[in-house]
């Protein structure tokens, strides 16, 4: 038997509960290639090699890619990716399309290196949440 007081004092719900792991380093030492797709066939992929030590060069469709400002944002912001908290644990599809994760604005696609490893995230990016700032994913 459990006193109330315990339950009274853990009034959690399986979100608060949740481990939310953290993105792996990405950045121009990990990643090696970066693809944005909008929501129609629009699509835009960067590719980046090590040049020599520790001088790295963007590329697009092929093509040297320098001074981008879109790049720069991007980057900036795949550097910055975390999740801030769980909303549902195990969404029904319903909860998904509230989200907008079934017909996302947008899906990031990371090809990137952790531990040695060749790796990919691919982050599904839904509507905007309630605070104005911040995105379900």
């Amino acid at each position: 038997m459990v006193g109330a007081d315990l339950m009274a004092a853990v009034k959690l719900d399986i979100n608060d509960m949740a481990l939310i792991a953290p993105f792996p380093l990405l950045d121009e030492t990990t990643i090696s290639s970066l693809t944005l797709a909008g929501t129609g066939e629009e699509s835009v992929t960067y590719n980046t090699k090590e040049e020599s030590e520790g001088v790295y060069n963007w590329y697009q469709a092929g093509r040297p890619v320098e001074n981008d400002a879109a790049l720069a944002a991007l980057l900036k912001e795949v550097a910055a990716l975390q999740f801030d908290s769980c909303v549902d644990y195990h969404p029904s599809k319903e909860a998904l399309e509230i989200c907008g994760i079934t017909a996302p604005m947008a899906t990031l696609t990371v090809e990137y290196t952790a531990e040695g490893l060749a790796s990919q995230l691919q982050l599904i990016i839904g509507n905007l949440r309630e605070d104005g700032t911040t995105h379900f994913a």
